[in-house]
């Protein structure tokens, strides 16, 4: 009898070690093979700890924003423009490391699963953890398709600032003051989305013809996988 609670509970010593250590080993393998900031770390520690290793670049999922871009396109007048749009002379198509390479770690950092799409985000806020403006860089399978641009807590001398700095930018005179969302495209179909409302100023960016960002918004917009977005945290980690 004392021999079988020996065995017992040597079991179940090993089977708890086995249960904590594991998970460790695996995320430490994880980490020296494809670093901690990749989706497969990331992604691993959330379905392990049920949170996020890092503070969140955003508060909802990444598909709402490429909605909304798609919606603003669908809906605004576009304002042609000669000169090249481009976010933080990051051309899209650019990989995910390439960005990293460029401007190093980000102080907040999502991923986020949906079907066979892997997303990430990285936030870069300038000036200061704290500050008021910051770049958003979205990569859909490791390549980038669309950048923010934000500046919050604005008054209203900053926010004609920096509409008449864009303005001046890419020519455009014609503007009526009441429209506080415009598109800007230029001739390789690159899009800026201008929206404007009270002390924030969101500029968006992506490009039309990007096979990826069209395949994703179209199948999302699909009412069924709408409401499949609502269970998106729950495939984290099913990769």
């Amino acid at each position: 009898m004392a021999t079988y609670l020996k065995i017992v509970f040597a079991a179940f010593v090993i089977i708890y070690v086995g249960i904590k250590i594991v998970p460790f080993v695996h995320l430490k393998i994880l980490s020296l093979f494809y670093g901690i900031y990749s989706p497969q770390y990331v992604l691993a520690y959330n379905r392990i700890h049920k949170r996020n290793p890092f503070s969140e670049a955003i508060k909802d999922d990444a598909i709402s924003h490429f909605l909304s871009l798609k919606e603003s396109y669908q809906t605004k007048a576009h304002i042609e423009t000669t000169q090249e749009i481009i976010f933080d002379h990051t051309p899209f198509g650019t990989s995910r490391k390439e960005v990293s390479a460029q401007r190093g770690d980000p102080k907040f950092y999502t991923v986020q699963k949906f079907n066979n799409y892997i997303f990430v985000v990285k936030r870069y806020p300038i000036g200061g953890k704290d500050s008021h403006y910051s770049k958003s860089f979205f990569f859909i399978n490791d390549r980038f398709v669309y950048g923010e641009l934000v500046y919050t807590c604005l008054d209203k001398e900053q926010s004609d600032s920096i509409t008449k700095s864009l303005l001046t930018r890419y020519n455009i005179t014609h503007l009526k003051n009441d429209e506080y969302i415009f598109n800007v495209k230029d001739t390789n179909n690159n899009l800026l989305v201008y929206d404007f409302s009270g002390q924030k100023i969101i500029l968006r960016y992506s490009c039309l013809n990007n096979p990826l960002l069209k395949e994703v918004t179209q199948y999302a917009a699909s009412p069924f996988q709408h409401h499949e977005r609502k269970n998106i945290e729950v495939v984290l980690g099913e990769i």
